[in-house]
């Protein structure tokens, strides 16, 4: 990203700055000069000069000098130079200037980078070939067209390396989509959280307000205004949600728990009885009841069988479309198991007890009445679906809002 690279940069230069300061690494060995009676420059400055890049260098004229030399050098480049265990002295750039006779020397130097610090000094010279006698090195950051100076563009960058960092984040607590193994105290936590986020955010923006192109902030005001407030609809939507969750996972949990343990392991025993009673039969000798036992006997079990899987593949659907089609196939399964649950009641074969009979209707009963499953599901993906839906927006603008910072960073 653009952005961490620049900002590197700035961070590289402000280090350069700090030793060029405490006299450290931008200093020459003692050269032994050839004109011991001339003093160094006085009263050397840097100020900016008219137009974008220029730096006016000024200093006191020195007595018998015939001459000065006036030299810089990009602190950044001399900086990254000298941490590679380069020669950062090549990169020092010098001009020539002849005495004016004036009290005061100048000279403009132009097409420097604004935004870059840069050290200058002045070397006075008692005749063209001699060594220059150096002043101390004096710094400044050349101004751009808007007068933005090297602490602008600092400020600038840093909050919005803030405001991506911290929306990045905010999207990653704020927009997980919500499961059942959440609870009231992670959902507190990640309120709280977002809370933080929220207040980190509003510190820096209000940086990148003082401090940024006015409709490129603006932009981005907004887009942290729609983060932030899809946020909030997916933290106040995640209390309702898991508990539609919880009942629903208990629901189908409990009808699993007693359709294995009583409903199908019964079933299926009393069809295998019934069956060996019907081929075992001396003689042939069946009757049309007991044909008819077995038969609706088996139709019970293939159909609480059937419905039961329905309810379970239903809650593996995100779609409320999808869950409305297998509900249709529900309530036919479920009218079949009616029409055997009626006849075996009054026909109740070996081994198939009431309680069989209350499990099978339990099954029918989930997909409707008052203890309806499918309706419940319904409800709780229209939930799933809204979430969804804010979790998908806040991707596509921490997209945005990460490209709006990288130009921002840009033209800065």
């Amino acid at each position: 990203m653009k952005l961490r690279l620049n900002l590197l940069s700035i961070a590289g230069i402000a280090a350069a700055a700090i030793l060029v300061a405490a006299g450290g690494w931008l200093a020459f060995e003692n050269i032994a000069q050839a004109q011991t009676d001339l003093p160094a420059p006085s009263n050397t400055r840097a100020i900016n000069g008219d137009d974008s890049g220029d730096v006016v260098v000024s200093w006191d004229s020195v007595s018998g000098a015939s001459g000065y030399s006036v030299r810089w050098v990009n602190l950044g480049a001399a900086w990254t130079a000298y941490r590679a265990g380069l020669d950062w002295q090549k990169l020092i750039q010098s001009v020539d200037v002849s005495d004016s006779g004036a009290a005061s020397q100048s000279l403009t130097i132009n097409n420097l980078t604004p935004g870059t610090q840069y050290s200058f000094a002045v070397g006075s010279k008692s005749h063209s070939a001699a060594n220059p006698i150096w002043s101390s090195w004096v710094g400044l950051t050349p101004r751009g067209e808007d007068g933005t100076d090297v602490q602008d563009i600092v400020q600038l960058q840093s909050a919005a390396l803030a405001i991506a960092q911290n929306a990045n984040a905010l999207v990653g607590v704020g927009s997980t989509p919500t499961n059942a193994g959440m609870t009231r105290a992670s959902i507190g936590q990640d309120m709280a959280a977002v809370g933080r986020l929220k207040g980190t955010l509003n510190a820096q923006l209000a940086i990148l307000k003082a401090k940024g192109p006015e409709d490129r902030v603006a932009y981005i005001e907004a887009q942290l205004g729609q983060l932030v407030s899809n946020v909030d609809a997916i933290q106040s939507g995640r209390g309702p949600l898991l508990l539609a969750l919880q009942a629903e996972g208990m629901s189908r949990s409990t009808l699993t728990r007693i359709n294995n343990a009583v409903l199908f392991p019964r079933t299926g025993a009393s069809v295998d009885t019934q069956f060996y009673n019907l081929v075992t039969a001396a003689d042939g000798d069946v009757s049309t009841d007991a044909i008819l036992q077995y038969a609706h006997t088996d139709s019970l079990g293939s159909n609480v069988t059937l419905g039961h899987t329905l309810l379970l593949v239903a809650s593996l659907m995100q779609d409320p479309t999808y869950v409305a089609r297998i509900q249709e196939t529900y309530d036919s399964v479920g009218g079949r198991v009616d029409r055997d649950v009626e006849y075996l009641r009054e026909h109740t074969p070996a081994g198939l007890s009431e309680e069989v009979l209350q499990q099978a209707e339990n099954v029918r009963d989930a997909g409707g009445g008052d203890a309806d499953y499918f309706e419940r599901l319904v409800a709780r993906l229209e939930l799933v679906v809204e979430e969804r839906d804010l979790i998908e927006q806040n991707a596509e603008i921490l997209d945005d809002l990460l490209e709006q910072i990288d130009y921002l960073s840009s033209e800065a």
